[in-house]
């Protein structure tokens, strides 16, 4: 091979090997592109789940929340209108109670409540309020009854029932066209009350 052959094949090996190297860079910038691309997009998935995921945590924290307060809420207006409640009948009580024409008859425990004592108020415009303690409480199935004796026989006035403290407290219109009265009893009847005062009496005026 000549002197001028070889400087020939020199530089053919020099331009084939640069134009390779120019070649691999390219290609190599481009993979080292694509694989960061990748770890951005992975990483941004990953930020958006966990992100999602805390998301729907507060979401259901809220709504716990929200419901505890509705809870709370309505819990308070069951109160306010069972305080209402309680105060109309207290005015409505203490009304009757200062009636002029309201009167005052005791009851004494009879038989089964020796123990037990009662008062009724009467009033002709207001009605009849009814008290009475240490009752025997109400048993499944039965009711008291309370009486209004009169020179007819006896007119009921309403039932009612005593809780386990033996305390009772009814309001009852008074009976239409009901003669006068001649005192008060009280019986214990079956549940819903009688037509006619059965000889169980656990509470009577003297």
């Amino acid at each position: 091979m000549s002197v001028g052959s070889a400087r020939e094949y020199s530089a053919t090996l020099e331009t084939a090997i640069i134009s390779s190297m120019s070649d691999s860079q390219p290609r190599s910038r481009a993979a080292l592109a694509g694989w960061i691309a990748a770890g951005v997009f992975f990483l941004a998935g990953a930020v958006a789940g966990v992100y999602a995921s805390n998301l729907q945590i507060q979401l259901n924290d809220v709504e716990l929340r929200l419901v505890d307060a509705v809870t709370k809420m309505q819990g308070l207006q069951e109160q306010l209108l069972a305080a209402a409640g309680q105060s109309d009948a207290m005015r409505a009580n203490l009304s009757l109670l200062s009636a002029t024409d309201v009167t005052d008859t005791r009851l004494t425990g009879k038989g089964t409540a020796p123990d037990a004592s009662g008062r009724i108020f009467v009033s002709a415009s207001k009605g009849i309020l009814f008290s009475a303690s240490k009752l025997p409480p109400s048993l499944p199935g039965r009711s008291y009854q309370l009486w209004s004796q009169t020179g007819k026989g006896a007119v009921s006035i309403g039932i009612f029932g005593a809780g386990t403290d033996g305390a009772a407290t009814a309001t009852f219109d008074l009976p239409p066209d009901a003669p006068v009265s001649t005192g008060y009893l009280v019986t214990d009847e079956s549940e819903g009350g009688a037509e006619l005062p059965s000889s169980t009496v656990v509470l009577a005026s003297r």
